[in-house]
Protein backbone atom coordinates (compact mmCIF):
# COMPACT_ATOMS: atom_id res chain seq x y z
CA UNK A 1 0.00 0.00 0.00
CA UNK A 2 2.68 2.56 0.97
CA UNK A 3 4.64 1.88 -2.25
CA UNK A 4 1.51 2.70 -4.23
CA UNK A 5 0.94 5.92 -2.29
CA UNK A 6 4.57 6.97 -2.76
CA UNK A 7 4.39 6.27 -6.46
CA UNK A 8 1.15 8.25 -6.79
CA UNK A 9 2.66 11.17 -4.89
CA UNK A 10 5.78 11.10 -7.05
CA UNK A 11 3.65 11.09 -10.20
CA UNK A 12 1.69 14.11 -8.93
CA UNK A 13 4.91 15.98 -8.18
CA UNK A 14 6.33 15.24 -11.63
CA UNK A 15 3.06 16.17 -13.31
CA UNK A 16 2.81 19.45 -11.40
CA UNK A 17 6.42 20.38 -12.15
CA UNK A 18 5.88 19.77 -15.85
CA UNK A 19 2.68 21.85 -15.72
CA UNK A 20 4.72 24.65 -14.13
CA UNK A 21 7.06 24.66 -17.13
CA UNK A 22 4.11 25.75 -19.27
CA UNK A 23 3.89 28.98 -17.25
CA UNK A 24 7.45 29.87 -18.29
CA UNK A 25 6.22 30.76 -21.77
CA UNK A 26 4.68 33.91 -20.36
CA UNK A 27 7.33 36.52 -19.55
CA UNK A 28 10.21 34.09 -18.98
CA UNK A 29 12.71 36.95 -18.75
CA UNK A 30 10.71 38.29 -15.82
CA UNK A 31 11.92 35.37 -13.69
CA UNK A 32 14.92 35.84 -11.38
CA UNK A 33 18.41 35.27 -12.77
CA UNK A 34 20.23 32.23 -11.37
CA UNK A 35 23.59 33.90 -10.76
CA UNK A 36 26.66 31.70 -10.93
CA UNK A 37 25.18 29.06 -13.21
CA UNK A 38 26.55 28.17 -16.60
CA UNK A 39 29.78 29.24 -18.24
CA UNK A 40 28.66 32.74 -19.17
CA UNK A 41 27.25 31.92 -22.62
CA UNK A 42 23.63 31.89 -21.45
CA UNK A 43 21.60 33.67 -18.81
CA UNK A 44 19.96 31.08 -16.61
CA UNK A 45 16.79 31.90 -14.73
CA UNK A 46 14.66 29.97 -12.28
CA UNK A 47 11.12 29.40 -11.14
CA UNK A 48 10.33 27.90 -7.73
CA UNK A 49 7.59 25.37 -7.05
CA UNK A 50 7.56 23.83 -3.59
CA UNK A 51 11.18 22.87 -2.84
CA UNK A 52 12.13 22.63 -6.50
CA UNK A 53 13.83 25.16 -8.74
CA UNK A 54 13.12 24.86 -12.43
CA UNK A 55 16.28 26.22 -14.01
CA UNK A 56 16.05 27.37 -17.61
CA UNK A 57 17.34 29.75 -20.24
CA UNK A 58 15.63 31.53 -23.10
CA UNK A 59 16.77 31.01 -26.69
CA UNK A 60 15.78 34.41 -28.06
CA UNK A 61 16.48 33.45 -31.69
CA UNK A 62 14.18 30.44 -31.51
CA UNK A 63 11.77 32.08 -29.04
CA UNK A 64 12.04 28.97 -26.90
CA UNK A 65 12.40 28.29 -23.19
CA UNK A 66 14.89 25.49 -22.57
CA UNK A 67 14.74 23.63 -19.26
CA UNK A 68 18.23 22.86 -17.97
CA UNK A 69 17.47 21.23 -14.62
CA UNK A 70 14.89 20.48 -11.96
CA UNK A 71 16.79 21.06 -8.71
CA UNK A 72 15.52 20.07 -5.27
CA UNK A 73 16.60 22.42 -2.48
CA UNK A 74 17.97 19.54 -0.41
CA UNK A 75 20.66 18.93 -3.04
CA UNK A 76 24.11 20.51 -2.71
CA UNK A 77 24.02 23.98 -4.36
CA UNK A 78 27.78 23.89 -4.96
CA UNK A 79 27.39 20.73 -7.02
CA UNK A 80 24.66 22.45 -9.02
CA UNK A 81 27.01 25.33 -9.81
CA UNK A 82 29.82 22.94 -10.72
CA UNK A 83 27.63 20.79 -12.98
CA UNK A 84 26.12 23.83 -14.68
CA UNK A 85 29.46 24.71 -16.28
CA UNK A 86 28.69 22.05 -18.94
CA UNK A 87 25.23 23.34 -19.84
Amino acid sequence: MSDNVSEETAQKVVSTLFDETDTLCYLPTGRPIAHGLGNGDKVFRFHVKWKYKIIFHVDEAEETVIIAKFHHSSQDPEKLIENSQNW
